[in-house]
This record gives structure tokens, C-alpha cells and sequence, in this order.
């Protein structure tokens, strides 16, 4: 099944197009076609054009938990008796703290931590 060079230029055309904004799989799926089909059709065009293949856009969503952080408190020490939390990166990140900020964490209440920036 060969292509003829206008096929392939009108191809290559809506591929880079699409290409700037989705992944390889997301622009196979606009296109109707698996990810194999894809590169076969692609890889066999640019070499009737005699180009390159396009560079795909790598942006993945970061992913958030939408039901919350569960955890166990664990003992951070063999002998001691000092406690821990795991606390996800995506809670400092939606508040704009970096690594290295130093911040104070104590206990409020029963059931309340609080962790301020210093």
C-alpha cells in the first residue's frame, strides 16, 4: 500500500500540527489509527519526503489524589521514640514551598498538626 507524495505531505502536514501539542498516543487516537499503524505510515512518509519525524510533546497531567493521603504514623528510629508521617510533595507544591524552607510542625488539639513556613 504505497503512498503517493501529496498523501504523504498532507499526512506529514496534519501529523507535525497535531504533534506540537499531543503525545504519540493521543495523536494515533485523533487519528484513528493504533500507534504501530502510526509510525509505519509516518517513518514511511518522511522517507518518501526525504524529513525528518516529527518531535512529539511529552506533557503528562500531574496526577492528584482525590480522595486524600492515608497513611500509617511509623517509628522513625530503631530504639526511639520519635514518629512519622509520609506528607505528599503536592501539598508543599500548592503552597509554594521549596526544599530547603525550614518549617515548624507541632501538635494542636487531639487530632490537629500544624506546619508553618518559618
Amino acid at each position: 500500500m504505497e503512498m503517493t507524495q501529496k498523501e504523504a505531505q498532507k499526512f506529514m502536514d496534519e501529523v507535525e500540527a497535531l504533534a506540537e501539542q499531543m503525545t504519540e498516543g493521543a495523536t494515533a487516537r485523533t487519528l484513528k489509527m493504533t500507534p504501530a499503524k502510526l509510525n509505519r505510515k509516518m517513518l514511511e512518509a518522511c522517507r518518501m519526503l526525504k524529513k525528518f519525524p516529527p518531535t512529539f510533546s511529552s506533557k503528562r497531567k500531574p496526577r492528584v489524589s482525590k480522595r486524600g493521603h492515608y497513611d500509617q504514623i511509623r517509628t522513625s528510629g530503631r530504639g526511639g521514640a520519635s514518629k512519622r508521617v509520609p506528607i505528599p510533595s503536592y501539598v508543599f507544591d500548592s503552597l509554594g514551598w521549596d526544599a530547603g524552607d525550614r518549617v515548624k510542625i507541632y501538635k494542636s488539639g487531639k487530632s490537629k498538626i500544624v506546619i508553618e513556613k518559618l
